[in-house]
């Protein structure tokens, strides 16, 4: 009769082979928990989401080596994402530079309130003052006085400006003002519930583009004069031009606008600064194929350009060890 060789008996010295040689099971090292942090960043449709989801994006790619997990968070806007900075319920931001200043001074909705513990990273790219209508509804900037314009949600970067706007004009606002979504306003211009959308984004942006095809609408441009009075004595703001060959239009629109500014808190871990800031800066060339609107952005232009507080001490180092920053 043969002998069938037990294995259960078999593996006895194999185990205790691999006990001997890996120590005890309780003394393998277990793996670090994941630490997550989150951006806050604007409405779905607009730049500050899809930048923000590009740089998440970027850094989950290597979790596994840094530890760190980024989740987007959509909301409102600048003023909502300054909120939520201040409530510790964003740990990054993008915010504009206009909005920034206000907050960290303590000025207009600020006003005795100031966030002093924010902190400038990266600045990324020009924001234009645009001002969307049927032809012929606006010749001129006072007409903005008199009609029916939407400037944006009540927490928007774009509603805070509407207000800086009309403060620099010295105009008090009589206008008939709505807060809709940029892409609502699209349809209201078009349907003639609304005379002017009133918007600050980055170009090529796909709620203009949506907004031209929908209906036939003009870019309204803002006279020399009242850009001289909205620039005087706020440096955050700064000339510029609408490319219409950016929707195939001809020529440019003159106009204002300020930067979309990365932000973070002061006490954030440098760590985690130097990662995020460092993530944007290697891998800008892949984040301006997913973003069409920093496409005209130079890695240069991000550190100083249009930061308007305090620049956190671990996001420096960075630029300055890519020699972006003496």
């Amino acid at each position: 009769m043969s002998m069938r060789p037990n294995r259960n008996l078999m593996l006895v010295p194999t185990l205790l082979g691999l006990a001997a040689l890996s120590g005890p099971i309780s003394a393998w090292p277990a793996a670090a928990p994941e630490r997550f942090f989150t951006i806050g960043t604007g409405q779905v449709g607009g730049t500050y989401y899809p930048l923000g989801r590009a740089i998440c994006d970027l850094v989950n790619r290597d979790r596994e080596v840094h530890g760190y997990r980024c989740s987007v968070d959509p909301t409102q806007g600048s003023v909502e994402n300054v909120t939520a900075m201040r409530k510790g319920e964003s740990d990054f931001a993008i915010i504009q530079a206009d909005v920034h200043f206000q907050s960290f001074e303590g000025t207009g909705r600020w006003a005795g309130q100031p966030q002093s513990n924010l902190r400038s990273m990266l600045s990324l790219y020009p924001e234009l003052a645009t001002i969307l209508s049927p032809p012929g509804a606006i010749t001129e900037t006072d007409d903005l006085l008199g009609v029916r314009v939407n400037v944006g949600q009540s927490a928007s970067g774009g509603r805070a400006t509407w207000d800086l706007v009309m403060d620099a004009l010295g105009k008090q606002q009589n206008a008939v003002v709505t807060q809709f979504r940029p892409e609502d306003a699209n349809a209201m211009l078009c349907a003639g519930q609304i005379d002017a959308s009133v918007l600050m984004v980055g170009h090529p942006s796909t709620v203009v583009a949506n907004g031209l095809a929908q209906c036939q609408l003009d870019f309204f441009p803002i006279s020399v004069q009242g850009i001289d009075r909205i620039l005087a004595e706020r440096p955050y703001y700064q000339r510029g031009v609408i490319p219409g060959e950016d929707y195939g239009l001809e020529g440019f629109v003159p106009t204002f606008g300020v930067s979309a500014t990365l932000v973070t808190r002061a006490g954030t871990d440098d760590d985690l600064v130097a990662l995020v800031t460092g993530t944007v800066l290697d891998h800008f060339d892949e984040i301006q194929e997913l973003v069409p609107t920093l496409r005209g952005v130079e890695v240069r232009d991000m550190a100083e350009g249009g930061l308007t507080a305090p620049m956190h001490p671990a996001a420096k180092r960075a630029l300055q060890e890519r020699d972006l920053l003496e």
